[in-house]
C-alpha cells in the first residue's frame, strides 16, 4: 500500500501557511526553494492511499473546535413542522370535486382536513366570461373551468392559522388526449389572489400547460418557506391559495395537488 500526504508548513518569507503533497516531509518551501520555512511547523492535514482517503481538517458532529455544516430543509420559524400532503382534484364536477383526507389516529378512519373548497365549476357565458354550471348535466356538456381554494386551519378548533409555504406540485392525469384540444388543459395557482401585487399579493405558484406533463409532476419549490398569516390584514385574504384548472368543454380529469407546508397547529 502506498500513501501520499498533504503537508502544511509555515513559510516565514511569505508569512503564511503553505501546502505540499508528497510521500515524505518537505525540506523546503514548495512555492520557492529560496524561502525560509519553519520545519518544526510541519503537519499532515490529508492522506491519500490506494485504499482510502482520509481528510483530517474538516468539522464533524463531534468536533468541538469547528462548527459542522448542516444542510436541511427548514421552516423560517422555530416550532414549525413539515406537513406534506396530497389533494385529489376532479375537474368537470359541480359537487364532490376533491378529496382532502387525513387519518383519524383514534378510529383509523380517513376524514377530511376541511381545508380545500370547490369554489365552482364554470362554463363560458358567451361574452369572454364565465358563469357557474347550473347542475351536473350542464357541466357534463359545457364545463371548461374548475376552481378550488386552500386555507389552512386549526384541526381542533377550525380557525384559520398561519403556515409557511415551501411549494408543491401537480401530478397531471395521464389520460389527457393527444388531440387538437390538448393545449386547452391549463393550471394556475395563485397565493393571496384577492390582494394586488403592489401590497404583496397575487403570488403565482403555477402557470402552465398540463399536456406536456401527463403522468408526471409539475413542481414549484421555493428555496425559503414563505409565511402567510390569516391574522394579518386584510384578514384571511393573504393566506389563501387558489387553483384554476381549465379544460375542453365537458372534460373530466383527476389531478393530484401536493402541498408542502410548515405548520405548528394540526
Amino acid at each position: 500500500m502506498s500513501e501520499v500526504y498533504k503537508y502544511e508548513l509555515y513559510c516565514e518569507t511569505e508569512g503564511k501557511n503553505v501546502y505540499d503533497w508528497g510521500e515524505s516531509e518537505p525540506t523546503q518551501c514548495p512555492i520557492d526553494s529560496g524561502h525560509t520555512v519553519d520545519l518544526d511547523s510541519i503537519s499532515i492535514v490529508e492522506t491519500v492511499s490506494d485504499e482510502h482517503v482520509e481528510v483530517t481538517n474538516f468539522a464533524t458532529i463531534d468536533d468541538t473546535d469547528n462548527d459542522p455544516l448542516r444542510v436541511v430543509l427548514a421552516p423560517g420559524h422555530a416550532g414549525y413542522y413539515m406537513c406534506d400532503r396530497d389533494v385529489l382534484l376532479k375537474t368537470g364536477l359541480v359537487e364532490n370535486a376533491n378529496q382532502d383526507l387525513k387519518v383519524n389516529t383514534s378510529s383509523h378512519d380517513r376524514v377530511s382536513w376541511n381545508e380545500v373548497e370547490l369554489l365552482g365549476c364554470f362554463k363560458e357565458d358567451g361574452t369572454n366570461g364565465y358563469v357557474p354550471c347550473t347542475n351536473q348535466t350542464d357541466a357534463n356538456s359545457n364545463a371548461v373551468l374548475s376552481v378550488w381554494e386552500f386555507l389552512a386551519n386549526d384541526q381542533n378548533e377550525g380557525n384559520p392559522i398561519a403556515i409557511e409555504f415551501k411549494g408543491g406540485s401537480l401530478f397531471v392525469d395521464d389520460t389527457i388526449p393527444d388531440n387538437a384540444d390538448k393545449w386547452e388543459h391549463q393550471v394556475y395557482g395563485v397565493l393571496a389572489p384577492d390582494l394586488p401585487s403592489a401590497v404583496g399579493g397575487t403570488i403565482r405558484f403555477f402557470d402552465g400547460y398540463l399536456y406536456p406533463h401527463r403522468g408526471s409532476h409539475m413542481e414549484t419549490i421555493n428555496t425559503i418557506a414563505m409565511r402567510v398569516d390569516p391574522a394579518a390584514a386584510p384578514a384571511a385574504m393573504s393566506a389563501k391559495l387558489r387553483i384554476w384548472i381549465y379544460y375542453p368543454a365537458g372534460t373530466k380529469n383527476e389531478h393530484i395537488l401536493r402541498l408542502v407546508t410548515f405548520r405548528n397547529v394540526f
